[in-house]
């Protein structure tokens, strides 16, 4: 063999050798929720399994996240994938609460048109009736979970229109807990919690637990305040299902809804946002299996009602398919 002919298969070789290197060092990095227990992080895991699964030479990190810090840390590029509740996602675009101008540098691959629901609970025993009791009512705990996350935004939105702040609440003595939601349950059984929210799908891991010992009411939005809350927020209003928590829920509570979405760096190839998206429909069902709640991704409707535009990749993916005509 020649010395040319031998350079020539040795750069070669190290063309290769450097391309598969980088393929299998190729990271998807996710955020979600800080909580290990909840189901977006059992979700995004169960999607970066089947994406490493149909994509091999890839890996994943699972970066901590919530509502609120996913969009931009993903707009950022910190992080590639992430998930967040559309009302969110309007809010990042638009720059208003928790976001101080407005964001971009996102694509969607994916709404997951899970209906999540808005849900304030009281202790049966609590001397609140009603949300309006939170203006005037001394030494009140109210549990909202973290600081600018989803519940936390949307509980302010609901007080704003009922013309209550958390200052208000202090003024009287009371206190805003931004604890984990697994806290928050130990001090509502305790005793120690007022009133607390919680939005995500189905019953809540972590009010079924509570409701095992402690007995539960629900807190209906009053429909007008709803309203104005659903339209400046991007939300729906709508009931809670009457059968929850073995039935505690009762009939007529108006709260509101929304969906989760999985969006990308719009910078983001288009070979890794198709095959993205093509794990996350192909791989429905084993998705499904480890968070029961994504059960409703649907690719038929995944490309409809997001904040920000289909990644072309995405939609190369639903067009090729033919579920985005």
């Amino acid at each position: 063999m020649n010395w040319i002919l031998k350079k020539v298969l040795l750069t070669v070789t190290l063309i290769v050798a450097a391309s598969l290197s980088a393929q299998a060092s190729e990271s998807l990095r996710i955020v979600s929720a800080a909580n290990p227990s909840g189901t977006w992080y059992i979700g995004m895991g169960a999607i970066g399994k089947v994406y490493t699964t149909m994509n091999p030479g890839t890996d994943v990190t699972m970066l901590p996240g919530g509502g609120a810090t996913n969009p931009p840390r993903v707009a950022s590029r910190a992080a590639d994938l992430g998930v967040a509740e559309n009302s969110i996602l309007t809010a990042f675009r638009n720059g208003t609460d928790p976001y101080r101008a407005p964001g971009k540098g996102l694509a969607t691959i994916i709404n997951l048109q899970d209906r999540i629901n808005y849900q304030i609970v009281t202790p049966v025993d609590s001397p609140v009736k009603s949300l309006r009791d939170l203006k005037t009512m001394k030494n009140l705990t109210i549990g909202v979970g973290s600081t600018g996350g989803s519940t936390d935004k949307i509980f302010r939105q609901i007080l704003k229109e009922y013309g209550i702040t958390y200052d208000d609440i202090r003024s009287n003595g009371g206190m805003i807990v931004t604890n984990s939601f697994d806290d928050i349950a130990n001090m509502v059984k305790d005793g120690q919690v007022d009133v607390f929210a919680w939005i995500g799908p189905g019953e809540a891991w972590f009010i079924v637990d509570i409701s095992g010992s402690t007995p539960l009411k629900f807190l209906s939005v009053e429909p007008e305040i709803a309203n104005r809350v659903a339209a400046n927020m991007g939300i729906h209003v709508g009931t809670l299902p009457a059968n929850f928590y073995k039935g505690a829920v009762g009939e007529n509570i108006t709260t509101f809804w929304d969906t989760n979405v999985i969006f990308v760096r719009d910078n983001m190839s288009e070979d890794t946002a198709y095959n993205l998206t093509k794990a996350i429909v192909e791989g429905k069902e084993d998705i499904a299996r480890a968070n029961p709640s994504w059960v409703s991704i649907d690719p038929a409707i995944a490309w409809k009602d997001n904040v920000f535009p289909l990644h072309p990749g995405a939609e190369k993916y639903y067009r090729e398919k033919g579920f985005l005509k």
